[in-house]
């Protein structure tokens, strides 16, 4: 239903004092001067309107900026009718960045010449420093871990250096493929695989030390979680792979592994000679001290006993001289007796 010019004004003025409500306002001249601002804009900055009023726009900016090629262009921009919408970061009275997801717009009379540029704004700041903390940790976990991004359906959608280091590939040689890429073929096909992508699409995160292969073959093992993010409706919209290269730990581990089996077989001169991880190294060094210690005792044991073999095998002869001397002496006595 079309509204009267008095109708349509009283719409115009209900719908700006919603605004008035709801936005940071505040109205500049073409020059940059300070018009007039709304409650809302004055208390997110800390200023009561009488202390910004005709000052210029530059007083909520860095002053490098505000001497800068950016913020001159910014204000041509504006001047010759072009609006500028983005995330501002302005500056409050208390020194204090605020942040404002805005709106400049220039504001043109009846001859399209502009006249004045009004600012609407929504005040972002507890947004932009959740954001900003949520970013701050997660490159910090970036640093330090190998992280790998899928689909729910495993298609790679990116990786970050620390993984491409581990796997050997660029980015560009795995993006948009399948995780399967890093399996073994037998697992690929196993009802075991098939289970592990469901698990990940229903939302359930899982964690585990996985074998998985690199380019040519590499063989690695990653201590790792497989993570699904939801979307706002709970719906999984891709899945996040946080892992830490465990392979030197996982060769260390068989190593001495193998040595122990050496062992049980008793044999006793196996060594671990290969390069393992540092931080297992004084164990490769006790093991290796154990065993040949252990070989040595064997060895002086091994050698007291075939002293003591000796020593009998001597005692027996001299027994069995003894044992023929004194059946010849009485053999002897015997025939002296008959003699007589």
């Amino acid at each position: 239903m079309l509204k009267s010019w008095p109708g349509r004004w009283a719409d115009a003025k209900a719908t700006l004092a919603a605004l008035q409500r709801s936005f940071a306002i505040i109205e500049f001249d073409t020059n940059g001067k300070i018009l007039t601002a709304n409650e809302n804009f004055c208390s997110a900055m800390g200023y009561r309107l009488h202390e910004i009023r005709g000052q210029h726009h530059s007083m909520f900016v860095e002053p490098d900026y505000a001497r800068s090629v950016e913020y001159t262009a910014f204000w041509n921009k504006l001047t010759h009718g072009e609006f500028d919408t983005r995330e501002y970061i302005r500056v409050a009275k208390s020194g204090v960045e605020v942040s404002l997801r805005a709106s400049y717009t220039p504001v043109q009379d009846v001859m399209g010449r502009v006249y004045k540029v009004v600012k609407v704004a929504a005040i972002t700041t507890e947004a932009a420093l959740q954001a900003a903390d949520s970013k701050g940790k997660l490159d910090a976990v970036s640093r330090v871990q190998a992280i790998i991004e899928f689909s729910p359906n495993g298609e790679i959608l990116t990786a970050n250096e620390n993984f491409l280091r581990v796997i050997s590939y660029e980015l560009s040689e795995i993006q948009g493929k399948h995780h399967s890429m890093f399996v073994e073929p037998d697992y690929v096909q196993s009802a075991d695989y098939a289970a592990f992508w469901k698990k990940l699409q229903a939302g359930e995160f899982v964690t585990a030390e996985f074998k998985r292969v690199g380019k040519n073959g590499k063989i690695i093992w990653l201590q790792a979680s497989y993570n699904p993010i939801f979307d706002h409706k709970e719906r999984v919209i891709k899945v996040v792979k946080f892992a830490t290269d465990v392979t030197s730990r996982v060769q260390a581990i068989d190593e001495i592994a193998a040595g122990l089996n050496t062992l049980a077989d008793n044999t006793l001169h196996y060594r671990v000679t290969k390069n393992i991880d540092p931080a297992y190294e004084k164990l490769r060094t006790d093991f290796n001290t154990a065993i040949e210690n252990l070989e040595t005792t064997v060895a002086a044991i091994s050698d007291s006993v075939g002293t003591v073999g000796n020593g009998a095998h001597e005692i027996a002869i001299a027994s069995n001289d003894l044992a023929r001397r004194t059946e010849i002496q009485a053999a002897n006595l015997g025939s002296v007796d008959k003699r007589r």
